[in-house]
């Protein structure tokens, strides 16, 4: 496996341990599909890491949705495509906690965590 799978891999686990909180905190609304968010380079330089990352969480989430999801509940991944541009992922970032009021991040390339985080606690 290579690196950078194995990489998003641990990090997508990693944001699934810490998300069970979440998840448990909310049982009452079981149908309701819990959205975990990413942007990530799906064009421009760098592209081939951010479709590796989005489509080995989707293989992942298709495996434990089809198993029933997480105490009765579908995860659904919402990926926003920021071109490899820490701007358009703060961008993204802000959207999606404060427009499609995602439960989780996960998946952003290193350098773009810094830029994020004003997006981040603008949203609590």
């Amino acid at each position: 496996m290579r690196l950078q799978n194995w990489v998003s891999a641990f990090t997508f686990t990693v944001a699934i341990a810490l998300a069970t909180g979440f998840i448990f905190s909310s049982i009452g609304h079981a149908q309701t599909p819990w959205v975990i968010g990413q942007s990530a380079p799906l064009t421009g330089s760098n592209l081939s890491f951010g479709i590796d990352t989005r489509d080995g969480a989707l293989a992942y989430l298709k495996t434990v949705n089809a198993e029933g999801g997480i105490e009765g509940r579908q995860i659904e991944l919402l990926t926003l495509d920021d071109k490899n541009d820490r701007k358009i992922a703060a961008v993204n970032t802000v959207k999606l906690l404060q427009e499609s009021k995602v439960s989780a991040l996960f998946g952003f390339v290193r350098f773009c965590i810094r830029h994020i985080e004003p997006g981040c606690e603008a949203s609590g």
